[in-house]
């Protein structure tokens, strides 16, 4: 590190601090306890700070300090600094500032402590969570604020400070807590003293009323989007679990004390493998002193104290550093300590090194330099559900009952499933052939095999619903005559919509035969997968590969085959492909490059109002098979997808929606300077399913969706759709 300095100081002397700064970007690696300098060459001001993964970017928000000791108060606020790859970070500014106003709760000099953000998906706000001290109370406050804002990067508004749960017990309080407090030990204090035990003091009796302690503090959110404020509480003798309220922005009242006198502060949590693991210092001031970690089947306990997860030489103190976050990073986990210097504030250094679990425990071994692929992988190797395509044994358990029942709307959809003639047992099959397609030279069997591959998904359906057989052997008959005939798809302009439409119908009705009908042979199955492998599946991967060319509707048509096609081969890389697709391609219709994050307006609503119905529906199916496999895509881009469909369906509805002349990703689509009037009105089956996900599921409201279904109930058939939405997606 030294020669780095003076290699520095040399280097400043002839180059400007532009040309610095381009020197120092570009890290691969970290360098834990050395200077780790931003975009523009300055070493990161981010202290006890914590990171929200937010659209696939890391927003590090932490404690700005500056020089000298009297740096360890709030002079500037909580700073932010983005990254894609976690070694090099871009200075986002102060997301949160303190208050030139004296009277303020965070103004200049208070001190301000572990800021914490996670965003809410339902009230769409970002909330900051910090220890804050009053100035010139020292540490007689204890108490915590809350800030929020619209925007990652802030600014963040101040709300107000509060101590935690005022006049609440915690679940697992005791008779003895709500006893008088003594006369000598109801004077508060920021530490007890030797050899005295919260209880016997009885701390949470006498901070019941005022609240109790807030100091050193982290958040944590769990995998059912409940959020947690976790802090040293009692004098910094007890760590408190609170439960926030839905919007995160107060204490729900629920709460449990852990840890209870073992006096640590610096918390921090995570969860793997539906454990919680818990890491923690002892209270020692700025002087580092080893760790202690736990585990806990819940995040109410019971927690079991696991040691000193620091395993080699250093580890009395942390390698000289105190916890503030783990970070989960792909599967593994990564420590985020500080390592303070009290004395000159600003030049405090982050230690960061790979979790590691061994023995029921995990623990962190010192590495000088490391990189992200040192961090071990935990991540459960995830197999697919079967069935799993769409929907699971539970929901078509959950169809029967709404059918034997008659319960509307989803009995409505299911009498329409039942009166089209594609559904019935006696449907007489049109084809097969040898070769099919769209348009071109075998355009005439088009409309042919179209019934044809829609009365095997029907079939297939009406099997799991009514267990009748002659359903099932209809559907396999189908796809059975179509593998001993077909040979090709030709590479016509329209041969990907044809496998991305066809190919969902067969590859839904391969998943129902296979995993619910005990009348198919294995033989047959094979027969029907060579055919969809060798005929649908290549042309997928020819438009994957092809530059983008086509509007947006396609994108998403062909990846819902691909990603059900990856279900039902167990094939985790054809899956993930098109999970990357739908987020990440360079293709009109992925989820950024479709529906405009403002508004809601699709790449094709100058185009006319069918298209972007047929996308959104495909883009929904998409999600709702990721969904069906424990992925959620819906809430890709902040729930991008909702505001597609409340843009789509307020139009579509008669009422007036902002404009804008979209320039689409080919070039080729950049003509349409007002939105298309050509069937305005006209609504497929398509909105049942996004509403089932973002308002039963999510609670989010939709209310011009809703105004659509109401017209349009009970969903019935369309041959590019699943369709018959109110039966089929009815959570």
């Amino acid at each position: 590190m030294k020669s780095k300095a003076i290699f520095l100081i040399g280097f400043l002397l002839f180059t400007s601090a532009a040309a610095i700064a381009q020197q120092k970007t570009g890290y691969d690696a970290f360098h834990p306890g050395e200077l780790w300098l931003d975009n523009n060459g300055v070493h990161i001001n981010a202290h006890g700070g914590g990171i929200l993964l937010y659209n696939d970017t890391y927003y590090w928000f932490g404690e700005h300090k500056t020089e000298g000791r009297g740096g360890n108060q709030a002079h500037v606020g909580v700073h932010c600094y983005s990254s894609r790859d976690l070694y090099n970070w871009e200075d986002e500014g102060i997301a949160l500032s303190v208050s030139s106003d004296p009277d303020s709760e965070i103004t200049d000099g208070c001190i301000l402590e572990r800021p914490k953000v996670i965003y809410n998906p339902k009230t769409k706000r970002f909330v900051m969570w910090f220890h804050l001290e009053p100035k010139g109370r020292g540490y007689g406050g204890a108490m915590t604020g809350i800030a929020s804002a619209e925007t990652v990067t802030g600014p963040y508004t101040y709300i107000r400070c509060t101590r935690a749960t005022p006049q609440a017990w915690p679940v697992n309080v005791l008779p003895l807590h709500k006893e008088p407090v003594r006369e000598q030990f109801k004077a508060e204090r920021s530490n007890l003293g030797a050899g005295e035990h919260p209880d016997s003091v009885n701390t949470l009796g006498r901070d019941f009323m005022k609240g109790q302690h807030s100091r050193d503090m982290t958040l944590f959110v769990d995998d059912d989007g409940k959020a947690y404020h976790v802090c040293s509480s009692e004098s910094n003798s007890v760590i408190h679990i609170n439960e926030l309220t839905g919007d995160y922005l107060d204490f729900s009242g629920k709460y449990v004390r852990a840890f209870i006198g073992d006096r640590m502060e610096a918390p921090a949590i995570f969860k793997k493998d539906g454990l919680y693991y818990f890491m923690a210092s002892e209270c020692t001031g700025w002087r580092p002193n080893p760790a202690h970690s736990a585990v806990a089947p819940s995040i109410w306990g019971p927690w079991t104290q696991t040691g000193n997860p620091c395993v080699d030489a250093g580890s009395e103190t942390t390698y000289r550093s105190q916890s503030t976050w783990i970070l989960p990073y792909q599967g593994g986990f990564i420590y985020m300590g500080d390592r303070w210097t009290p004395e000159n504030a600003i030049d405090g250094r982050y230690i960061w090194l790979p979790v590691e679990f061994e023995n029921g425990r995990f623990i962190i071994h010192w590495r000088d330099s490391w990189r992200l692929d040192d961090v071990p992988r935990y991540a459960r190797a995830k197999t697919f559900s079967h069935p799993g395509i769409l929907h699971d044994a539970n929901k078509f358990e959950t169809m029967r009952y709404l059918v034997e029942k008659k319960i509307e709307p989803a009995y409505g959809s299911f009498r329409l499933l039942e009166e089209n003639d594609r559904a019935s047992s006696g449907y007489k099959m049109q084809g097969p052939f040898r070769v099919i397609s769209r348009d071109g030279a075998f355009g005439y069997t088009k409309g042919k095999m179209e019934a044809d591959f829609s009365a095997a998904y029907l079939n297939s359906l009406m099997w799991t619903l009514t267990g009748d057989k002659a359903h099932a052997e209809k559907s396999l008959d189908i796809l059975s005559a179509y593998a001993d005939s077909l040979r090709s798809i030709p590479a016509t302009n329209d041969a990907p919509l044809l496998a991305g439409i066809e190919g969902f119908k067969i590859i839904y009705a391969m998943e129902i035969l296979k995993h619910t009908y005990p009348g198919v042979s294995r033989k047959k199955l094979a027969n029907i997968e060579q055919m969809f492998r060798s005929c649908f599946i290549p042309i997928i991967e020819t438009f994957y590969a092809t530059p983008p060319y086509t509007n947006g509707n396609w994108g998403p048509v062909v990846t819902k085959t691909y990603m059900a096609a990856g279900i039902y081969f167990d094939d985790r890389a054809m899956y993930d492909r098109a999970k990357d697709f739908y987020l990440h391609a360079r293709d009109n219709g992925t989820i950024a490059r479709y529906i405009d994050g403002e508004t809601g307006q699709t790449q094709e609503s100058g185009r006319d109002q069918g298209h972007p119905q047929l996308a959104l529906g495909a883009m929904a199916t998409v999600c709702e098979l990721a969904w069906q496999q424990g992925d959620d895509l819906y809430s890709a881009l902040d729930n991008r997808l909702l505001k597609g469909y409340e843009y789509v369906a307020k139009y579509n509805l008669g009422h007036d929606v902002p404009f804008k002349q979209w320039t689409d990703i080919t070039g080729k689509y950049c003509e349409w300077a007002t939105i298309s009037e050509k069937s305005r009105g006209a609504f497929r089956p398509v909105y049942e399913i996004a509403y089932n996900h973002f308002n039963r599921r999510k609670g989010f409201p939709m209310p011009y969706t809703l105004e659509v279904l109401k017209k349009i109930r009970p969903e019935g058939f369309e041959r590019d759709e699943p369709a018959f939405g109110s039966l089929l997606f009815n959570d």
